[in-house]
């Protein structure tokens, strides 16, 4: 299926009985939580040109649902687990003098969480607000991430400019602090030498920031989700397996085995590493440094 009749086939196909609407669930300690409605309808899920993983099929969202506008961040997590630690990002190359950059700002995405944590999260919210609280299915996270686009981005492809609408690995990563001038003077960034490969990174490109960022400081997707792509990738529902993409088969049951799947990329991941179609995947009992997840919470059958 060639990019325009993708195209047709996403945009013609959406649900638009109802308009996207914003709601918000409190939850507790001054923390709320605000939703974003996605409607329903069917799209082309994969990509040609991606990894041998992503090969297209069409796919139905069959009921609208709600999206976290945003992933989650430490402070909402927090009231759920006061203990849990996102602790900081590494400073490759430094001798760690201090701990690395931040990563526990109270409106950073919680990250080092395993599925099984997230998983608990959404069973919590779902007691609290009366609501049914999930991960999203692998399937639910891309239609939304997509916002109706068949490009790899919802602002166009690989070679756009991603800088004002997510937090990916730009030019700004090749700067690393390589050595402490002492206790009294700012650090300072050096810049790698242009012969390394490490880090991988767009030199095109300079986003708002180089490591993990606080949420929402690009701009949104249609359906008004931000970080979608970038800053931390996700936690999904589903199953790791092969396409086609099968609802029926087991893949989004909660008790299915095996590999989780992981979308969006992060602040650390180039762009044909975080396109909406673009799949990793973890074991369930894994904390990784740059994942984090989102909250669906699902609408009644009608």
């Amino acid at each position: 299926m060639d990019t325009r009749a993708a195209y047709a086939l996403q945009v013609g196909r959406i649900d638009q009985r109802a308009p996207v609407t914003v709601r918000t669930i409190e939850l507790g300690g001054g923390c709320s939580m605000t939703f974003r409605r996605i409607p329903a309808g069917t799209f082309v899920m994969g990509s040609a040109d991606g990894a041998p993983d992503e090969t297209p099929c069409v796919v139905t969202i069959e009921r609208p649902f709600w999206m976290s506008e945003t992933e989650v961040r430490n402070d909402q997590f927090r009231v759920f687990d006061p203990t849990h630690d996102s602790r900081h990002q590494d400073q490759y190359g430094f001798d760690q003098v201090v701990p690395g950059f931040v990563g526990t700002h109270r409106n950073q995405p919680a990250v080092r969480l395993t599925w099984n944590e997230a998983m608990a999260f959404c069973r919590w919210l779902s007691k609290k607000a009366g609501v049914k609280a999930n991960l999203p299915t692998e399937a639910q996270w891309e239609w939304a991430a997509r916002a109706g686009t068949a490009t790899p981005f919802p602002w166009g492809g690989l070679d756009d400019d991603f800088s004002k609408h997510a937090n990916l690995a730009d030019r700004d990563v090749r700067f690393i602090y390589s050595s402490w001038d002492g206790p009294a003077t700012i650090q300072r960034r050096r810049e790698y030498k242009h012969a390394l490969n490490y880090p991988l990174h767009e030199e095109r490109f300079v986003d708002d920031w180089f490591t993990i960022n606080y949420v929402a400081r690009g701009l949104p997707n249609t359906w008004g989700l931000y970080d979608m792509h970038g800053n931390a990738a996700e936690w999904t529902r589903s199953a790791y397996r092969p396409y086609p993409y099968k609802a029926g088969d087991g893949r989004e049951d909660e008790s299915a085995e095996g590999l989780k799947v992981v979308r969006g990329g992060s602040f650390a991941s180039r762009p044909r590493n975080a396109t909406s179609s673009f799949r990793q995947a973890y074991e369930p009992w894994q904390k990784i440094y740059d994942v984090g997840f989102r909250v669906l919470i699902e609408e009644p059958a009608r």
